[in-house]
C-alpha cells in the first residue's frame, strides 16, 4: 500500500465535507493536529492526531477512507507516518456500501459520529411529508430567512437562541468561540461553512449550520425559539444546497432506537430521504495497555452522558 503525505491544502473534501481542509482547520481549535495523505495515488485521506494525557496520543479518521482498502494495512502504514505515537487509530466510516477489510479492527459499542442518518437525494424531485408542510405553512409571512454575513450582533443573538435550545432540548452546546472559529474559516475553496438565520420581526428566532461541499451539504447545528421555525430553515437549506446544484443533503444523525430522540427522528424524516445506517467506529489498537486504560474510561464517561440525556 502506497501511503504519501501531502499537505491539508490538498484535500479536496469531494468525497466528505468532513475529510477536507476546512475540516481540519475546524478540529485545530479543539486540540486536533490534522495529517493530510495520498493512499495508492487513488484518494486523499484526513487523519487526525491529539495528546489527550501525557504520553497518550489518540489518532482519528472522520468519514474516511472513501474507497476500500485493507484498514489494517492502513493503519500500520499511517502509523509509521505521524510523528506521535498513537496508542489507537480510530475509523468512522463513510455512509456508503463500499465494502472495507477490517481483520484486526475492534468494533465498538458506539460512535463518535451518527451511525444513522436521513440522506436527501436532491437529483430527485423534494417529497416533504404532511408535518413537514404543515410546519412550513404556518410559517408563511411570518419568518424570513437569509444568510448570516459577518454581523457581529446577529451572530451573538443567534448563538443566544442555540444556548436556549440546548436547555430545552438537553445536549451539550457547543462553545461561542468554536463557532465564530468555523465561520470565519475561509482558506478552503471547496467547502464553506454557511449560517442561515430565521427573522421574526426583525429578531434572531434561529438558526442552521451547515457545510458546503461541491456535492454534499451537511446540517451540524441548529437552533429555533419558535413553533415550526427549524422546518422553515431546513427548508431554505435543503433548497439552497439544491439550486447551487448540490447532490445530498445530510441531516446528520437520527438515534438508534432510542426512545428520548423520538421527536428529533420524527423532525428529520420529515423532509422525505431515505435512512441509511454504517457500522460503529472500528479501532486500530497498537499500544495495548494505553488502549485498555482509554476505552475503560470512555466506556464510563459516555454511559454517564446517556444517562444525563435520558433524565
Amino acid at each position: 500500500m502506497k501511503i504519501k503525505p501531502i499537505r491539508a491544502e490538498e484535500l479536496t473534501g469531494e468525497d466528505s465535507p468532513l475529510q477536507s481542509l476546512f475540516w481540519a482547520r475546524a478540529k485545530s481549535i479543539l486540540g486536533w493536529k490534522p495529517y493530510a495523505f495520498e493512499i495508492n495515488e487513488e484518494q486523499r485521506l484526513l487523519l487526525l492526531v491529539r495528546r489527550i494525557a501525557p504520553l497518550f496520543f489518540f489518532a482519528y479518521v472522520p468519514f474516511g477512507p472513501s474507497g476500500p482498502v485493507d484498514l489494517s494495512m492502513l493503519s500500520e502504514g499511517l502509523k509509521q507516518a505521524i510523528d506521535e505515537p498513537v496508542f489507537a487509530i480510530r475509523y468512522d466510516l463513510p455512509f456508503t456500501d463500499t465494502a472495507f477489510e477490517t481483520g484486526g479492527l475492534l468494533s465498538l459499542s458506539y460512535s463518535i459520529q451518527p451511525e444513522r442518518t436521513v440522506r436527501i437525494d436532491l437529483q430527485k424531485p423534494l417529497v416533504y411529508r404532511k408535518r413537514a408542510l404543515r410546519a412550513l405553512k404556518k410559517c408563511e409571512n411570518r419568518y424570513t430567512v437569509r444568510p448570516y454575513r459577518g454581523e457581529p450582533i446577529l451572530f451573538e443573538q443567534w448563538y443566544e437562541t442555540y444556548r436556549q435550545t440546548a436547555l430545552r432540548d438537553r445536549f451539550h452546546p457547543r462553545s461561542k468561540e468554536y463557532f465564530f472559529h468555523l465561520l470565519s474559516i475561509d482558506e478552503d475553496k471547496m467547502v464553506k461553512p454557511i449560517l442561515l438565520l430565521a427573522f421574526g420581526q426583525n429578531e434572531v428566532v434561529g438558526g442552521v449550520l451547515l457545510i458546503e461541499g461541491k456535492k454534499e451539504t451537511i446540517y451540524l447545528a441548529g437552533s429555533s425559539t419558535r413553533p415550526n421555525v427549524g422546518y422553515l430553515l431546513q427548508d431554505g437549506a435543503i433548497r439552497r444546497t439544491k439550486e447551487r446544484g448540490g447532490e445530498l443533503y445530510d441531516l446528520f444523525g437520527i438515534s438508534n432506537q432510542s426512545g428520548y430522540l423520538a421527536s428529533l427522528d420524527l423532525f428529520k424524516t420529515a423532509f422525505g430521504g431515505e435512512i441509511v445506517k454504517r457500522e460503529p467506529s472500528l479501532d486500530y489498537p497498537t499500544r495495548a495497555l494505553r488502549y485498555r486504560l482509554f476505552t475503560a474510561l470512555e466506556r464510563h464517561r459516555y454511559r454517564f452522558s446517556r444517562s444525563l440525556q435520558q433524565g
